[in-house]
Formats: C-alpha cells, structure tokens, sequence
C-alpha cells in the first residue's frame, strides 16, 4: 500500500520491517538484543496483519505445531513463550550490584516460564483462526483445530476446578501490557486483568465453536452454548445499566468489538470513548485495545478520528516515533524520549512488530479491503477517505487472486475510485451514499463526498 502522506508510507515500511526482521523460524519479539523470544502475545495480537503483509500460512503452521507439543505435555496450556526455555537467573542478574536483584530476576525468570496468561496463551485460538482467514486453507484449519481444542478444553477444566463463574477471573494475566493509563506507572495497564482474560475466554471459545462448525463437528453446539454462558456473566460483573463499568479506553473497546454489550448499547459507550480519547487527545492503549480501537471507531462512525489517533504526531502514536527517527516500530509507545534519549525504565526495543497491528487497520479501512469469506472469496470493500493522506493505491494478492484498490482526491469535494476484483471473487463496494455488489471485473467511481 502507497498514500501521499510520506509520514503514513514510512509507518507502513516500518511495520513491513519489523515483520521481516522478526519471522525467523519463530515470530520473536525483537531481533537485536539478547531476548529473540517466541512470546505468543506479540504474535498473536500481530497475526492479522501479518497475514495482509505475506503468505504466512506455513510460517505460523511450525509455530502452531511447535505450541501443540508444549500444549502436550500441559494438558491444553500454552505457556508465554513458544518455544520454552529455562533461564539462567544469572543470565538476568548480570554483574549488576543491586539489593535484591536476584529476587527481581527469579520473578522475571517466573515470568517467562508461566503458562495460561491471557491474551498471551489465546495465540492458540486467534493465530489459527486469522490464517484461515486469509488463507482460506481447511486442511490447515483442521490440522491447528487441536491447538484451538486443547487450549478452550483446559480453561474450561480451570473454570470448572475455580467455581464454575463462567469468567477466567483468577491466576495471572498480562492484559492491556504496556498501557499508559495506569496511575503508578509500570508495564501494566489499568483495565482489570480478569475483564480483559474474561473477554478472551469468550471470544477463544466462540472461535472454537466457529471452527467446529467449519469442520463439521457436532461439539460446536457445545463451544457455542459454553460462549453465551461466558458473555452472559461478563455482562452481569462489568455492564452496568448499559455501560462498561471499567473507565479505560481498553475495556471499552472490547466490549463494543467482541459484542459483549448489545447493539442499543452501543452508542453510548462510543460516546465516551470517543470523549475520553479527545479529551486526553490521543489513545492510552496497551498491546490490547491498540488492536482493535482503530476498528472500533470506523465501524461506529468516527473515521475522522480514527484518522487522528493514526496521524497524531504527538506523544503516544505512530508519527511521534516517525518524527523521533524510527525506521521499525518500538515495543513502548517512549522508549525513545525527545532529544533522543532512552527510556530508563528499560525493555526497550526499538524492532518489536507488536504495536504495528495499525497497518492491519490501514489494509482494511484506508485501502478498504476486509474478508467476508476465508480467502477473500467474498469481501467488503469500504476505503474511507480523508484528505491528509490525498491517496491510496492497494494491491492485495489474496488466495483467491489480486484484488486493486485506488483512490485519490480531485478536489475537496470529489473522490476517483478504481477497483480491480479478481476471477470468481465477489464484492460489496460501500461508498459514501452507494453500495455496488459487484462480480470480478475493473470498476471506476467518481464520488461527490458533499
């Protein structure tokens, strides 16, 4: 994808790069220090815009069957690192003269070896279920349905030993990871842990149920029965009279992106959402509800100001990092400060694809391709215009084929479209008063926006 904003084409080679420089034989965190871990958060929140940038499909395969084995020997558990690994506590303590660093790097030690956090261990469900989505392979499907299985089975099992709450509300989680809206600092944001891995365990379960039923699998009745008792309790802990009663952007965002809250709900929790980002004037979102915020707001009618959280140069976003002289994307929103310096609270990698889940974002709703069927047999396109990126030129090669999206400004006031589906393909072109189904085929559109 190509924009006529320069600062937008830098951001997309960023992503692009962080991308390259990490897939090697696993999708790790970082490259250039001594981590280059298999943490199946940074994978999993990354795995759909992975899947735009490349063929994935056999890469993510060797991770999937590289999970499984360590989902074998733990009855369905998916540890925070695929691979695992027994560190060396003198490996993290180092020669540094400090009290207690040795405590410090037993407890960082514990956390590289737990298991079952959330969303880190829901790789097992979404990684496969966003290949299939862009490849739109079933024998692939079928082959990782066991990681999904396994993993939906064991935080059952867990549900069913704590109390039965329908609610993964105990052991440890990492959550919103690195969100800025926590008052006492750290890498841990604000949102309520056990809200975040609630949400997970519906939305794991229900793809599960999915892909039963894809399968042909009569257990999906189960998986999606066990779904709704899941969103049935979440509803009854954390919406209150209609609203999420969690005050972070994070906990918002999932609850309007999964649907936890019901359609009239909608609408006012967009509100304040909407009100929290502009009065803060910019996202305070961690490696959650960074995924899919951008999704939320064009989905409910403020493109605009998905469009600013993309173009804020300011600190936390994108463009700041662009403007401090990023070439791939940071694992903290400041791990450079202004003047150039290193943030001192350290884990600073500057090559970390994480947060550059936005170009997923971008594909869909700045180049304007979504799927409605896996492989892109049947897709949306809706590219939402603004004029401070003038243009943009798509090429996505599906499974099914090279799909052509163009756009550019004439004027102010009227936009010039060219779209290009591929043979035997189908698309529902959504465009500012228009909707066109159209079959494969070259199409033109000239649209007056006022």
């Amino acid at each position: 994808m190509e924009t006529g904003n320069n600062k937008v084409n830098q951001l997309i080679s960023n992503v692009y790069y962080s991308q390259v420089d990490n897939f090697l034989d696993i999708p790790t965190d970082c490259p250039q220090r001594d981590e280059r871990l298999g943490w199946t958060g940074d994978a999993q929140v990354f795995s759909d815009t992975a899947c735009y940038n490349s063929d994935v499909s056999a890469f993510y395969n060797k991770y999937l069957f590289d999970m499984y084995n360590e989902q074998n020997k733990r009855n369905g558990s998916v540890p925070n690192i695929i691979p695992t690994l027994n560190p060396r506590i003198e490996n993290y303590a180092g020669n540094v003269l400090e009290e207690n660093i040795y405590k410090k790097a037993e407890k960082l030690k514990e956390m590289l070896m737990s298991q079952d956090s959330s969303p880190w261990a829901d790789a097992a469900t979404i990684i496969p279920w966003n290949v299939f989505m862009h490849d739109g392979d079933m024998y692939h499907l079928s082959i990782n349905y066991k990681n999904m299985k396994a993993w939906v089975d064991h935080i059952i099992e867990l549900d069913n030993k704590n109390g039965l709450h329908h609610l993964l509300d105990f052991g440890f989680h990492f959550a919103d990871w690195l969100s800025l809206d926590n008052p006492n600092g750290g890498p841990f944001g604000k949102t309520d842990m056990y809200y975040v891995s609630s949400v997970y365990y519906y939305y794991s379960v229900l793809l599960v149920s999915k892909a039963a039923k894809l399968l042909k699998k009569d257990e999906y009745i189960y998986y999606y029965r066990k779904a709704e008792q899941i969103r049935t309790a979440i509803r009854q802990k954390y919406i209150k009279n209609g609203h999420v009663n969690i005050t972070t952007q994070t906990a918002l965002v999932l609850a309007i992106y999964f649907k936890i809250l019901n359609e009239n709900e909608v609408e006012k929790n967009i509100n304040i959402l909407e009100k929290m980002i502009v009065d803060k004037g910019h996202i305070d979102t961690g490696f959650v509800g960074t995924v899919y915020i951008n999704d939320v707001l064009a989905d409910n009618d403020r493109e605009k100001l998905a469009y600013d959280v993309l173009l804020n140069e300011s600190y936390p976003g994108w463009i700041n990092e662009i403007n401090l002289g990023a070439t791939t994307i940071w694992e903290r929103w400041n791990s450079v400060l202004p003047g150039g310096k290193m943030n001192s609270d350290g884990m600073n990698s500057l090559n970390h694809y994480s947060y550059g889940s936005i170009l997923g974002w971008m594909y869909r709703y700045i180049g304007g391709i979504k799927a409605v069927e896996p492989g892109f047999k049947k897709v949306i396109i809706r590219p939402i215009f603004d004029e401070r990126i003038k243009y943009s030129k798509l090429r996505y090669n599906s499974a099914m084929g090279e799909y052509q999206i163009y756009w550019k400004y004439v004027n102010d006031n009227r936009v010039n479209i060219t779209v290009k589906i591929p043979f035997l393909c189908q698309a529902k072109v959504i465009l500012p008063k228009k909707v066109i189904d159209c079959k494969s085929g070259t199409y033109k559109f000239d649209i007056k926006l006022k």
